[in-house]
């Protein structure tokens, strides 16, 4: 049996290293808490609910666990709560999607809207505007494009844990299209076709030398002028004229006889190539206009970009100068295309030249007088923006370590000192 000398010694003893202990618990604790703030973990679901009382809160760290991109309002929120001596940060529960859409008046005289909408390639999003559905888009690499005849409101894109939306505010300003060429074939029916279209068509034809047939009377300048057409040697007289109006945001179709002049070398984006005989004798099928004979684009000059290409030669490229475009196509006397007399020849030559016209027209644009709905065109890139990329969330609130734990464990070490004074 011990005696009570051995007894009290061994008590000492048990108290002096719970308080080694507890001092060495208390030094961890305060250096933890020393390290940085307790992060406050918030699940994104409750993000909105929680927002104000965070804000009242001020927390230092803030992590936020998502399963779908918040809306616009509550992503500027957290950007808000995100200054000096505060950092908020994020991780995904989920994969989110990757979406983005642009909208923007067609340059047509129909009217309409383009939509240009992207996401994951293989990811199907649904297309809607303020009356409801209007297709189902599945994403590709590039892109996809959508002509709308008419819009309501606001569009947007739907995908599994974001949606995108931008809203069609811009109404465009008529303008006028220029054809400078010789009497003929090709004038009169690229004039016909853009007429059937719409177009207000404005022509400066030559006839002999010196003798001109004018139609309309515009300048050549973007005050009222959308896309100077060149189809020949007729329009060098113009040059000057065209290569101010294209500068100024102008645009201009090129076809062969007209990109071959040297007038025209600072705006062609490529070479005239030796001319080819058509490689079809049918307008009928899938491509009718390899049944038209062509001169190949050659040397392409590096700021310009493929626009089209047949058999493996590029028939088709365009090119900014300045504030304007340029299209220059290989394409020749494609008046035998519309007076080919196959079903649809007509409407198919209308369109292509519709579309030509349209892809470097002028885009003045008049601001609609509407309310315009906040556009998030690209949310994940926006809340990139606002937040950084994901984070593993770190520095929370432990499991045993209330905040007012030091205080705890400072008490029982002055007990387990007095104590081992009070036995000496």
């Amino acid at each position: 049996m011990r005696s009570p000398a051995e007894l009290r010694s061994r008590i000492e003893q048990a108290l002096h290293l719970s308080a080694l202990l507890l001092t060495a618990a208390l030094i961890f604790v305060v250096g933890d808490q020393a390290a940085g703030p307790a992060t406050t973990l918030v699940d994104g679901a409750a993000l909105p609910a929680q927002l104000p009382a965070l804000t009242a809160a001020s927390p230092r760290r803030l992590h936020v666990a998502i399963t779908s991109l918040p809306a616009p309002r509550d992503r500027d929120w957290l950007r808000a709560l995100s200054g000096p001596g505060h950092n908020v940060s994020w991780s995904a529960v989920l994969p989110l999607s990757s979406l983005a859409i642009e909208v923007e008046p067609r340059v047509d005289p129909a009217g309409g809207t383009l939509v240009r909408a992207w996401s994951a390639p293989g990811e199907q999003v649904r297309l809607a505007d303020a009356v409801g559905t209007i297709d189902s888009i599945t994403g590709v690499a590039g892109g996809t494009s959508i002509e709308l005849p008419a819009v309501i409101g606001q569009l947007r894109i739907d995908g599994r844990t974001a949606h995108a939306s931008a809203d069609p505010r811009d109404a465009l300003v008529p303008r006028r299209v220029v054809v400078l060429g010789r009497a003929g074939w090709e004038s009169k029916f690229v004039i016909a076709a853009l007429e059937e279209r719409g177009w207000l068509v404005d022509a400066r034809l030559l006839v002999a030398p010196g003798v001109v047939i004018s139609q309309g009377a515009a300048s050549i300048d973007t005050a009222g002028v959308a896309v100077v057409i060149a189809l020949d040697s007729s329009a060098a007289p113009y040059a000057r004229a065209i290569d101010a109006f294209v500068r100024s945001g102008g645009g201009l179709v090129l076809e062969p006889l007209a990109a071959a002049l040297p007038v025209f070398a600072g705006l062609a984006p490529a070479r005239v190539g030796v001319s080819r005989p058509a490689s079809s004798l049918e307008f009928g099928g899938a491509f009718p206009r390899r049944a038209l004979a062509i001169a190949p684009l050659q040397q392409l000059r590096v700021a310009s970009v493929v626009v089209d290409s047949q058999d493996g030669m590029t028939v088709a490229a365009a090119m900014r100068v300045a504030a304007g475009r340029v299209l220059q196509i290989a394409h020749q006397e494609s008046w035998r295309w519309r007076m080919s007399g196959v079903d649809g020849a007509v409407a198919d030559h209308g369109d292509w030249w519709n579309h030509l016209v349209a892809s470097v027209a002028y885009r003045a644009t008049a601001r609609a007088a509407i309310a315009a709905a906040a556009d998030d065109p690209a949310p994940l890139a926006a809340w990139y923006s606002a937040l950084g990329a994901p984070q593993t969330a770190s520095g929370g609130t432990r499991a045993g370590l209330p905040p007012g734990l030091r205080f705890w464990l400072a008490g029982l070490i002055l007990g387990a000192l007095l104590l081992e004074l009070s036995l000496i």
